[in-house]
């Protein structure tokens, strides 16, 4: 087994913060991605959309800053089972589901539905039905 320390730095298991836990985890690139992916990115879209109803915005956002603080103090940011976590990915997608673009209930128009479309207007032309024995 390779032994990367000594001391009491062998014994600690837990930062008791989420970002300093992935920063060792991941290094300072990893963290970065992470902190901008999972809580600047919704947040900023979030704050900025005019879309998003009042009451549904401040709830959606003040979930977002609860786990973002949590894991100042905890670790928990990508603890295996831990309750914030599951909290923090779910107000993420509802972060991101709020702030799409109306165009989420219209249906997309896709390269070839022209020419289905245009086949289904025309008419086939019927032909004679041939039996045995004619």
């Amino acid at each position: 087994m390779f032994e990367c320390g000594h001391g009491y730095v062998t014994k600690i298991t837990v930062g008791h913060s989420g970002y300093i836990d992935q920063l060792v985890t991941v290094g300072i690139p990893g963290v970065l991605l992470m902190v901008f992916a999972m809580a600047v990115w919704p947040l900023g879209r979030l704050l900025a959309s005019a879309d998003v109803a009042k009451g549904r915005g401040a709830l959606i956002s003040a979930m977002l800053m609860f786990c973002i603080g949590h894991n100042i103090i905890e670790s928990g940011l990508f603890e295996r089972d831990g309750i914030v976590r599951t909290i923090f990915f779910f107000v993420i997608a509802l972060a991101h589901y709020c702030t799409m673009d109306d165009k989420r209930t219209a249906p997309v128009k896709q390269a070839g539905d022209d020419v289905m479309r245009e086949l289904r207007r025309r008419k086939r032309k019927h032909r004679p039905v041939l039996t045995a024995g004619e």
